[in-house]
């Protein structure tokens, strides 16, 4: 039996419960996507208790299984999110954003 398939199948139904439980049956056999579906789950918190730390473990298991999918989530984690601050970076200046200031000023 397929376990993946069938815990897919069962997720888009919304059971929730019967999905992990074949993800985990898929993850007994080394099945990295199984790790990456899971983790998702504990990650959003959709139909199991939000768990970053079990999501983690997932991800970087199933990215140690080869699974690309698992590699860019751990990525994008362990990069500091980007803070806009609505300046472009060629006009600050060591005074901040007084340079941004000066030049709507002129407009």
């Amino acid at each position: 039996m397929n376990w993946l398939e069938k815990g897919w199948e069962a997720y888009k139904l919304g059971d929730y419960e019967i999905a992990l439980n074949c993800y985990e049956k898929a993850i007994k056999e080394g099945n990295s996507d199984a790790m990456y579906l899971a983790a998702c789950m504990y990650t959003s918190g959709v139909g199991v208790e939000k768990n970053i730390q079990k999501s983690r473990e997932l991800f970087r298991q199933s990215a140690d299984a080869g699974n690309e999918k698992a590699k860019n989530t751990l990525d994008l984690i362990a990069k500091p999110p980007i803070v806009h601050s609505g300046v472009h970076p060629s006009i600050r200046g060591r005074d901040g954003i007084s340079k941004a200031r000066e030049m709507r000023k002129k407009r």
